[in-house]
This record gives structure tokens, sequence and C-alpha cells, in this order.
């Protein structure tokens, strides 16, 4: 339960960055830091 609190929490996080960075021009590399990240928490 606790663990699925835990990713949760990180995949919100992570969301509301990757909109926040996106808002920011920064739009390759955040959408390669985004990708990565996604993998890294679905492996």
């Amino acid at each position: 339960m606790i663990d699925t609190v835990i990713i949760l929490r990180k995949i919100i996080v992570h969301v509301l960055f990757c909109l926040f960075s996106f808002q920011s021009m920064l739009f390759s590399e955040v959408t390669n830091y985004c990708f990565n990240i996604h993998c890294q928490i679905i492996s």
C-alpha cells in the first residue's frame, strides 16, 4: 500500500513537472527527459 502511494506521488509530481516544463519552451529536452523518467518509473 505504501509503495503504491509513493509511486503515485512520483508520477503526479513528474507529470506536473513535465507540464510546467512544457510551457517553458524547452520542448525537445523536456520531452526526452520526461520519456526517460517515465521509462524508469514503469520499469
